[in-house]
């Protein structure tokens, strides 16, 4: 049965035929390019010689473009997203807009997912999608939180304006987030709605997302790494993916260490996965992560804060999570309320 045969709604929307659109590539400087970066085969979230220092596991994810984000200013009544990658991915319990659908917000506001599947010939994936905009203003595009870009376009109706959009954040630099699937965006039903996304839209925060998939394991090559980057404040949560509480142990405070000698000014936030049924090992390893904030306070460390995963999981519990691991956008949704107020007052918003 082909639903969108009964109920239209359910259905791709496309252009009118013979509809004459402008294409600009994304690394055009027209527009502002964010949490990614092409280096000239492909967006990636860091340097691939850095990500292939860490990890296999990182190296194939730091292509998935998530945290990447589009903006630009246009009168056309359609926007048009024309992608090309060489990876999309198939998750049981991830829709497949959310793993690797665009997302796009026009001044602030959500228009939702760009509702399209991706069509296969040989190895390379293409999208083309369309959304139609009420007004002329802002438009912000959310890449994909699983997939990986190797081309893409931006259309608009041939003779409307397009021009830059500088905005200005609240802080000038970015807030960095590492950790887990979680922090990736697993399973958010559109690209933004991570916890990442809403709270860095709620507070007009830029933002650099390095979650990976199981693969956020504290490595000492990652620790240099984001220790070099220049950011505003670092809220990182990799336990779900460190293989044992003992390595936990052996890798958290060291990761911790080796960012805040680099930045002994900034906020650290420093979270415990997300859970709403405990057992012994998730206790302790909450104690190994709550540890490594009291030495830092015990050390005089007076710009570091601390959230488990029951304060992220607040007033929704299990109806948060999809699998007891990853949130759904109401479990997304939490983490962000229950950020905003320590993001605000750590960087005095």
């Amino acid at each position: 049965m082909d639903l969108s045969k009964i109920d239209p709604n359910f259905a791709e929307k496309h252009l009118p035929k013979g509809t004459a659109l402008d294409f600009y590539s994304a690394t055009d400087p027209i527009f502002s390019l964010a949490g990614v970066y092409h280096d000239g085969t492909s967006y990636t979230r860091m340097p691939t010689e850095v990500a292939r220092s860490v990890s296999e596991g990182v190296t194939a994810l730091h292509r998935n473009t998530s945290g990447g984000r589009l903006r630009f200013r246009t009168d056309s009544p359609t926007v048009t997203v024309a992608a090309v990658s060489d990876f999309v991915s198939d998750m049981a319990h991830f829709t497949h807009i959310g793993a690797n659908g665009f997302d796009i917000y026009l001044d602030g506001k959500p228009l939702g997912g760009f509702f399209a599947f991706w069509k296969r010939e040989g190895d390379a994936h293409y999208l083309l999608a369309t959304k139609v905009l009420s007004h002329s203003g802002e438009v912000e595009i959310y890449f994909p939180l699983y997939a990986n870009l190797v081309d893409l376009k931006i259309g608009v109706e041939a003779g409307s304006r397009i021009s830059k959009t500088e905005r200005s954040f609240s802080v000038e630099r970015p807030v960095v987030f590492y950790g887990s699937s979680v922090t990736q965006g697993g399973c958010a039903t559109r690209a933004g709605m991570s916890y990442e996304a809403i709270l860095c839209r709620e507070l007009n925060l830029d933002f650099v997302n390095l979650g990976f998939s199981g693969n956020a394991k504290g490595e000492a090559e990652m620790a240099d790494y984001v220790a070099s980057l220049d950011m505003s404040s670092f809220i990182f949560d990799y336990d779900y993916n460190a293989w044992s509480a003992e390595y936990l142990y052996e890798t958290h405070k060291p990761f911790f260490d080796t960012v805040r000698a680099a930045h002994p000014d900034i906020p650290i936030i420093i979270m415990s996965a997300p859970k709403v049924e405990r057992d012994r090992e998730y206790n302790e390893r909450l104690k190994i992560v709550r540890a490594t904030y009291e030495a830092a306070l015990s050390a005089g460390d007076k710009n570091v804060y601390f959230l488990s995963g029951d304060d992220l999981l607040k007033g929704v519990g299990s109806e948060g999570l999809v699998d007891n691991c990853h949130p759904t956008d109401l479990g997304f949704w939490a983490m962000a309320s229950a950020l905003i107020p320590v993001v605000k007052k750590a960087l005095n918003l």
